[in-house]
């Protein structure tokens, strides 16, 4: 009814009780594949490594960059994290040849992107200036999302009341201290902490939680299924025509499918469901 009051006319809408509340965002895109995680970090780093604005900096951003992913990988260690970056480029944040003319984001994986936060959050510790507002809600902001992961990551698929609380008292954190870094770089005149669609859905992904734990709705296994599929495709390109490509890809996969079907235990991708 909400969603036929809005306009919405798809047939989906015409069953009886079903509305926009019921559709589930993805966790993965939301907050890791370019979603809230990667723009937070993205502008975090880029105040970091351009840490004398725009023009020449006193010392490169590359070799600030450099220093920060050395600890960063120290942080991995220390927190045995089961996915890492292997390089961390400045061409990941910004354009190298215009880094000041659109908005930074971490580009990477998924997985990639989810441990970083929590690796780069021991480390973001040891840069920022408390005293200085903007610096300080930097990290209110990590810290708030990287306890919301953990808490949606070490919870059952239906979240306690005192579950959801915590989670919504989490996001309301972020949200904040988010919001006052946007301001900031408004006044600024900084390209730095952009607000873009995921982090409507964002909200609307915490409060939906309070029905079904987000982690039961991500999309990891599916994105690493289009993974090996794309691995495989690329396996039988090499001299075959585009036209025929499709075909190859068949029997290969028919074959992978019997043995998958056949072999207890053949495919070793059987983690935890939403654990990357």
């Amino acid at each position: 009814e909400a969603a036929l009051s809005k306009g919405y006319t798809h047939p989906l809408f015409e069953i009886p009780g079903l509305s926009s509340r019921m559709i589930r965002g993805d966790m993965l895109h939301i907050l890791f594949c370019k979603g809230v995680c990667s723009h937070l970090v993205g502008s975090v780093l880029k105040f970091f490594i351009y840490f004398d604005g725009k023009g020449k900096q006193s010392v490169p951003p590359s070799e600030r960059l450099g220093m920060i992913f050395k600890e960063v990988q120290s942080a991995y260690r220390e927190h045995a994290a089961p996915t890492r970056l292997t390089n961390l480029k400045l061409s990941m944040v910004v354009d190298v040849k215009k880094p000041h003319a659109n908005w930074p984001k971490l580009d990477c994986k998924a997985a990639e992107s989810k441990h970083f936060c929590f690796a780069f959050l021991s480390v973001l510790g040891k840069l920022v200036d408390e005293k200085k507002d903007e610096q300080w809600h930097m990290k209110v902001a990590l810290e708030s999302l990287c306890e919301l992961i953990d808490l949606f990551d070490h919870s059952p698929m239906f979240l306690s009341q005192v579950q959801f609380e915590r989670a919504t008292s989490l996001a309301k954190r972020f949200f904040s201290a988010y919001d006052f870094l946007n301001e900031w770089a408004k006044v600024h005149n900084q390209r730095l902490f952009h607000v873009v669609m995921k982090f409507h859905t964002m909200m609307h992904m915490v409060q939906n939680s309070q029905f079904m734990n987000p982690k039961y709705l991500a999309n990891w296994r599916s994105e690493d299924f289009v993974g090996k599929i794309a691995l495989l495709g690329h396996s039988c390109s090499m001299g075959t025509r585009s036209t025929k490509l499709s075909g190859k890809i068949l029997k290969k996969y028919r074959i992978l499918l019997h043995l998958h079907l056949t072999r207890p235990g053949f495919s070793q991708d059987d983690a935890a469901l939403g654990d990357p």
